[in-house]
């Protein structure tokens, strides 16, 4: 629905990743709606396997969130390039986003 790029914030020097929605869904009340809401819901969550939000808002009528950027190596394009999991990260992995989302649904939030 979107796409995720990384920027400086320079008032603070740091990295952020700046999530904006593609222009086909900003027509849509609905997408809109959705993507709002993701910002203010995620801005309230402390957990160390989800993203910080710092900021949401739309700029030339582009709805953007800026997050917490996150140094390393996407999941799934290490899943696509068929990685070489042992059992025990396989389980760690499991075990990390597991617990996010125990977090999430004790907020009332479904994922």
């Amino acid at each position: 629905m979107g796409e995720v790029f990384r920027a400086l914030d320079e008032k603070l020097n740091r990295h952020v990743a700046i999530k904006i929605l593609h222009s086909c869904f900003c027509t849509s009340p609905e997408v809109m709606r959705r993507f709002s809401n993701e910002g203010r819901v995620l801005a309230k969550l402390r957990h160390k396997n989800i993203v910080k939000v710092f900021d949401y808002g739309t700029v030339n009528e582009t709805p953007y969130l800026c997050q917490e950027f996150i140094e390393g190596t996407d999941l799934k394009k290490l899943i696509e390039a068929d990685y070489p999991f042992t059992p025990n990260e396989v389980v760690h992995i499991v075990a990390e986003v597991a617990s996010a989302l125990v977090h999430l649904h004790e907020n009332n939030i479904l994922h």
